[in-house]
């Protein structure tokens, strides 16, 4: 069963308030993403809490997180979100299986994920680089450079 999660909508640009002061990323993984040119970049590194609403593996090998973002990071949303996601960011792990097509396995040669996979309804921490989806239009945590349990909401 696919959890719901929403929040107010929000207007473009509120993202601008990127939350980088103990974000840490990881360049290196771009070289990871395959197809890197249908994701323009927002912000090299943020880092965002909320909420797991679901998991699940890719046929590109990535590994699709839907994150309810605590209320400090709302602004990480766009349209697309609030519409297609129910107000929930995308949160992309490369490389946790194996893509189908060439340029899916070639972009995981040589790289094995370390990254924890959270599960629903886990309260997490996520840095990575924020980014717009062009082929979707969400915005979207991708590649995510590191996961750690969150605590409690304050």
């Amino acid at each position: 069963m696919l959890a719901i999660c929403a929040l107010p909508f929000l207007t473009a640009g509120q993202h601008k308030k990127s939350h980088t002061s103990t974000a840490e990323c990881d360049p290196a993984l771009w070289a990871h993403v395959w197809s890197p040119e249908r994701l323009k970049k927002l912000a090299d590194c943020v880092e965002v809490t909320g909420t797991v609403t679901e998991c699940r593996r890719e046929s590109d090998g990535d590994l699709h997180i839907l994150l309810l973002p605590d209320k400090p990071y709302a602004g990480m949303l766009n349209a697309v979100n609030e519409k297609e996601k129910a107000g929930c960011l995308v949160i992309e792990i490369v490389c946790v299986g194996n893509g189908k097509e060439k340029k899916e396995k070639e972009s995981c040669d040589g790289y094995k994920n370390h990254i924890q996979v959270p599960e629903v309804n886990d309260r997490i921490k996520v840095s990575g680089s924020l980014v717009t989806d062009l082929h979707h239009g969400w915005n979207e945590i991708h590649p995510v450079s590191r996961i750690t349990r969150a605590g409690k909401k304050k």
